[in-house]
């Protein structure tokens, strides 16, 4: 919870302030004082695009199998996507690039795959990988915009209050935020790649990653 006084902090210098956000964690500082006043939650967000934002990734699997339906031997694709920049015309959006595509012996068809689906439109159902300060939830995104060349925009005010609503709830729990190797069923983490391992495409020999 925010501290009672935090209100008066609208009077105070903005370099002052800047320094006081800068010592708060990213989860306080979303989540307790952003919420407090007009001004904080101004200076708290543009502090968070500037300072957070960037380190946030989003990582999906997906069939590289023709048509809508699964098969539990196709082989499994998963595209990385990070920060790249802000909407000009419409900041409620921040752009995501494609950062990696695996597995990288399938590149072309996964990139020629992920495109269609972004075509066809990205859908609220599939959940999303989403990465931060080496914490890792799955999490759907009910605001996301394909562009072009496979690239997304995302509300990332949305995607800051799922998140940290997520961690929160991890957090009470299991008294911990899921961290690297703690989902191993569902997906391996490791430094720079999330890569999705399945047990039946363990049985015959294929890997995501």
């Amino acid at each position: 919870m925010a501290p009672a006084n935090l209100p008066q902090t609208r009077h105070l210098p903005l370099e002052l302030l800047i320094h006081i956000l800068s010592h708060a964690d990213s989860q306080t500082l979303w989540r307790s004082i952003r919420l407090t006043n007009h001004t904080l939650r101004q200076e708290a967000e543009t502090f968070f695009l500037q300072h957070h934002l960037p380190n946030f990734s989003l990582s999906r699997m997906y069939t590289l199998g023709s048509g809508s339906r699964h098969r539990w031997y196709d082989i499994r694709a998963t595209v990385k996507l990070t920060f790249k920049s802000i909407n000009k015309l419409n900041p409620q959006y921040a752009l995501f690039g494609i950062k990696k595509l695996q597995p990288e012996n399938y590149h072309e068809r996964a990139l020629e795959k992920w495109r269609t689906i972004c075509a066809a439109g990205l859908s609220p159902g599939p959940r999303w990988t989403v990465r931060f300060e080496a914490v890792s939830h799955l999490l759907r995104l009910a605001n996301l915009v394909a562009a072009e060349g496979g690239e997304v925009w995302c509300d990332w005010r949305e995607l800051a209050n799922v998140f940290f609503h997520e961690l929160e709830t991890s957090q009470s729990r299991v008294g911990e935020p899921k961290v690297d190797g703690m989902d191993a069923e569902v997906y391996e983490v490791r430094p720079e790649v999330i890569e999705p391992v399945y047990s039946r495409t363990r049985a015959v020999g294929e890997h995501g990653g």
